[in-house]
């Protein structure tokens, strides 16, 4: 934050009024003296980017107004919550911070100071005045403008995180979708693409630290690549955390971009948590001519999966493709650097002609289908040659 950005302008009746006591935070541990004191309220300056958190100068800027306030006595929380902003506070604001992903701003009531602090999806907020009562019901109202999230429910959704690329970095939102887990979509798949996933379900942690923290899912457009993405997330929910990128091309090309996604705290916080980094549809970016199409970009994946600057991050990739597998790029295919590939092909005859009985239809196909084409079909039966030839003797066209 610039000298310019951080330095609030007085209105002209507060600069009248306004006496030369100043704090000036040079970055430092303990402040300076220079703050400005308008009307009882001290406004700060940063000189220099801080991070947001507990070691800000607001904490000792917030320490500071509560001594000369007498506010006494304080309340502190920490919650999670889906609010991406602090903007619903009310209040004077006298201090704020803003960073990638993290918001920190500090208000002045009638009766209260409030300082909270917003970073990725946990909330921590202390409040002091004058009595207890006054504190407590100031923490009540931050709760209720910056609500808990809503307990998880693991067994049908699950919370993901899904980042862009913005002017000054990484922007994204969490957010939770719908899920249903492996068991019950498993028959979706064919056998061969069924026991792929499977083997990827049972695995754990370790698995990728040995193998290789690449994942490839190839297959034509239609055979539940996404969904079968969801159950596996579903599934590591304990030690790994969903992250989809929606411009992975935006990705490849800024290293910057890269390391924030990879190194961001998760959906659900803690740094001994993975990552599961889901790149769709990037065949193309990392096929055998990737070089040309990204420069420099395969080799950043590269290094962030098993190079020095990748040591650390816990981030597993898993790309998916509607491309053949071999015009992948054979660096990414690599054994000890791809763990797993899954190939995912349409039903056979046999397989989906059970699938479709499963679900009471009586229009039989007779040759293979993707996942897609089936549900479709239910919507408007496929026609093969017999159900046309049913079809004509239902209606009366048939000798």
């Amino acid at each position: 934050m610039s000298e310019s950005e951080g330095r609030p302008t007085p209105n002209e009746d507060e600069s009248e009024h306004a006496d030369d006591e100043e704090i000036d935070w040079d970055g430092g541990s303990r402040p300076r003296r220079r703050a400005r004191r308008t009307f009882g309220r001290v406004r700060a300056t940063l000189h220099t980017t801080v991070p947001v958190g507990t070691e800000s100068p607001a904490t000792e800027v917030f320490l500071g107004l509560r001594l000369d306030r007498g506010f006494s006595h304080t309340r502190a929380a920490t919650w999670r919550t889906d609010a991406e902003r602090l903007k619903q506070i009310r209040g004077h604001v006298i201090y704020s911070e803003h960073e990638l992903r993290s918001e920190l701003i500090m208000v002045e009531r009638d009766d209260s100071l409030l300082l909270v602090a917003l970073s990725e999806g946990t909330v921590a907020a202390r409040v002091a005045a004058a009595d207890p009562k006054a504190a407590a019901l100031g923490l009540a109202r931050v709760r209720a403008r910056v609500p808990q999230a809503p307990p998880a429910t693991p067994d049908d959704r699950l919370r993901v995180r899904v980042c862009w690329r913005e002017p000054y970095g990484e922007g994204g939102t969490s957010r939770r979708v719908e899920v249903e887990p492996w068991e019950v979509i498993a028959r979706n798949y064919a056998a061969g693409t069924r026991a792929g996933v499977q083997r990827l379900i049972d695995a754990d942690a370790a698995t990728f630290e040995e193998q290789g923290r690449i994942i490839v899912w190839h297959g034509s457009p239609g055979t539940g690549k996404t969904h079968a993405i969801r159950a596996l997330a579903h599934h590591w929910r304990e030690w790994c955390d969903l992250v989809t990128v929606v411009d992975p091309e935006a990705l490849f090309t800024d290293s910057d971009y890269l390391f924030e996604v990879a190194t961001s705290s998760g959906t659900c916080g803690g740094d001994d948590r993975h990552k599961l980094l889901v790149l769709e549809d990037t065949g193309e970016l990392l096929s055998a001519d990737a070089k040309e199409r990204t420069g420099q970009g395969l080799s950043r994946l590269l290094n962030l999966c098993d190079g020095i600057a990748g040591q650390g991050i816990r981030v597993i990739v898993l790309i998916t493709t509607n491309e053949p597998v071999e015009r992948m790029h054979s660096a990414v295919m690599r054994p000890g650097r791809c763990a797993a590939q899954v190939r995912f092909d349409a039903l056979s005859v046999a397989e989906a002609n059970a699938w479709l009985d499963d679900l009471g239809s009586e229009d039989p196909v007779d040759s293979p289908m993707t996942l897609a084409e089936l549900y479709a079909g239910l919507r408007e039966p496929v026609q093969t040659e017999a159900s046309k030839d049913r079809a004509e003797r239902r209606i009366g066209f048939a000798a």
